[in-house]
């Protein structure tokens, strides 16, 4: 994870136009991870830079030199939730009125730590899950988590309807849909490329996007949007 400050806002192209500043961040908290999945790039140590987390410090310098923000996405590589300034950040940009989601493997998920998300005014939370049993989901994200991840969902859930809110909203985002839907997809050369280990170097593909690029529909089953609340 390097540190690199934004174009100053007075800063111009060679033509002497001035730069627009970003209204979109991605900005990624930690490349620290607790799972070991199998489409990503970190699993096999390709381009792993050493574990760092993004410090308050960086993190305000970032957003500061983004006046025009309107919406952040709060994750990389790395899991979001590892980060132990994870609702600070939240807050700050929510103090600004700034759209705010990251994805998830919600091992972390603690009943504490979604109660703190809920007061930072997270909006939108996006959970990575690939497999509805729990041999399926070890074996793409390589950790037996998936009863804990039920877990944390469910404590979300009731701690929610105990305050009365309807926030953050929960989706589920993963992988092994697109697999089922590229199986019988009639262009599946648009398959991501696959790493040297034969995996796909790809994680943010949506079932979606798959319906779109392959003119199918995903199965039901599969939705990558389907509802967690």
């Amino acid at each position: 994870m390097q540190f690199i400050p934004m174009v100053e806002q007075g800063a111009q192209e060679a033509g002497g136009a001035r730069l627009p500043l970003p209204e979109v961040l991605y900005i990624e908290p930690t490349n620290r991870c607790n799972s070991l999945c199998t489409e990503c790039p970190r699993t096999f140590g390709q381009g792993v830079e050493a574990p760092r987390d993004l410090t308050l410090e960086e993190f305000d310098t970032i957003i500061a030199q983004a006046p025009a923000l309107r919406r952040v996405v709060l994750h990389g590589l790395g899991e979001p939730l590892l980060h132990p300034h994870i609702t600070v950040m939240v807050s700050r940009l929510r103090a600004r009125q700034v759209e705010v989601t990251f994805n998830t493997n919600a091992i972390s998920l603690t009943r504490r730590r979604a109660a703190a998300l809920i007061a930072a005014g997270l909006q939108d939370l996006r959970v990575s899950l690939d497999g509805a049993r729990a041999a399926t989901y070890a074996a793409i994200r390589g950790v037996d988590r998936l009863g804990v991840v039920r877990r944390n969902l469910n404590n979300l859930r009731a701690l929610k309807a105990e305050l009365g809110v309807d926030y953050p909203r929960a989706s589920r985002c993963g992988l092994w849909p697109c697999v089922r839907t590229w199986k019988s997809c009639p262009n599946s050369s648009h398959w991501p490329p696959r790493s040297a280990h034969g995996r796909s170097t790809c994680s943010a593909w949506s079932t979606s996007a798959w319906a779109r690029r392959c003119g199918s529909r995903p199965c039901s089953a599969a939705s990558a949007s389907a509802n967690a609340n």
